[in-house]
This record gives C-alpha cells, structure tokens and sequence, in this order.
C-alpha cells in the first residue's frame, strides 16, 4: 500500500473525496504532512513500535558513545533500549543492565570488572549511551531497541507494517484531517479509530516475566515489604 492511498481512503472517510476520486496534489501533500505528523506522534507511544531491533556495535577506548545516523553507534536513533548484552570474542554473553537516572547519579563501582550496566540518554538529535568505566574492547555490544516508525518521504512511497496497522493509520488520519478541514466525522468512525490503535497496542504489548531472588528470603514474602522473618 501507498502513502497515496493511505491519505486518499482518510479524505473518502472525512467526505472531502468521492467515491473513486482522486486527491489534487496540493491535498495529498497537506494529507502526507499530516500523516507524518501522526506517525511521529505514535513514536511517543512504545506499543505502536510492532517489534524490537538487535544491534550489535564494537566498542573502542571511551565510556560515552553518541547514537544514532553518523553517531559512534551509526543506526536508527532508537525510541529505548529493552534490553543489553557484552558479547565477548568466544560469543559468551554478559547481561549489561540498563541503568535509571538516579542509579546512574548514585553509581560507584570498582574500574577492574567487566562493566556491569550502561546509562541510555535520551538526547536529540543524538542519543548517548554511557558506561561507568571503560569497557573491554575486547567485547562487542548487543542491544535490543524499540526503533521508531520510518517516516514518508514521499506520497508515492510504499508503506510496508504488519497486519492492522494500515487500517489505524487511515481512520486516525481521518480523525486528523477532519480538524484540518473542519469536517464533523461520525461517533461510529473516531469509535473505529480508537478501537483500531488499541488493537496495535493490544498486540504489541511485552509481557515481562517477574523473577523472584530466593536467596534473599528468610520466611514469608511481603509483595510491598520485601522478605519477612
């Protein structure tokens, strides 16, 4: 499917375009912008992202690393890192945890092990990606990345996502452009949108598996308290 199409079918919905009727170009840009407009604002949303990225980056003499197109990690500047490993020259793997801001502040780890975490920061255009002490160079980097949705650079443009969300983009472009054009849509068709988005949501949600450390608990387990004697 085309971005073409795409904006066409919303215009059909908010009654700007008749039945088999084709949008002038000046309304197909206007409908691309919006479009793109509608994609970055899912990008905000981590469940409209359909499915996580590896990379894998080689690691050199330095604790900081910018990420992102021409950064030190030359890819898609990601959304989040889910999830990271070290990989070393044997294919061992080392879980390298990621850590939150005031972990990050509070850090103060001995400079002879392998690192045990990074700190993701969320800048623009490029985002960082920082370790507590120089990491062996020896290893490589693995990462599990939510990567943002690939914005259209042109109308002609295919647009190629899973199952589903062709359907959402064209009735929540909808409900964009009937702002734009001062359009009234019916309660049934934002219904539809909103179901449609939630269905994307409801698909891509990640169901993380809760671990327990037994070797803390002494007797009973407080779910808010902790280990209780």
């Amino acid at each position: 499917m085309t971005a073409k199409q795409i904006v066409e079918s919303a215009l059909r919905i908010v009654g700007v375009l008749a039945s088999g009727e084709e949008g002038q170009p000046a309304e197909l840009q206007d409908g691309l912008a919006a479009l793109n407009g509608l994609i970055g604002s899912w990008n905000n949303n981590s469940l409209i992202i359909p499915s996580m990225t590896e990379r894998t980056f080689a690691l050199s003499n330095k604790q900081e690393y910018t990420y992102g197109p021409g950064g030190d990690f030359d890819a898609v500047r990601p959304m989040s890192i889910q999830y990271a490993q070290f990989k070393d020259v044997t294919g061992k793997r080392y879980t390298c945890e990621n850590y939150g801001t005031r972990q990050w502040a509070e850090l103060n780890y001995p400079t002879t092990m392998r690192s045990p975490g990074f700190y993701f920061e969320q800048s623009y255009p490029l985002a960082k990606v920082k370790f507590p002490y120089l990491p062996y160079l020896t290893d490589v980097i693995v990462f599990q990345t939510l990567e943002p949705l690939s914005k259209i650079s042109s109308i002609t443009q295919e647009i190629n996502l899973p199952d589903g969300y062709d359907r959402a983009l064209k009735l929540n472009l909808a409900v964009e452009l009937a702002a734009e054009y001062q359009g009234v849509l019916k309660p049934e068709t934002v219904q539809l949108a909103l179901l449609a988005k939630k269905e994307l949501e409801v698909k891509n949600t990640r169901v993380e598996s809760l671990t327990f450390d037994f070797t803390t608990a002494t007797g009973f387990y407080n779910i808010i308290q902790g280990p209780m004697k």
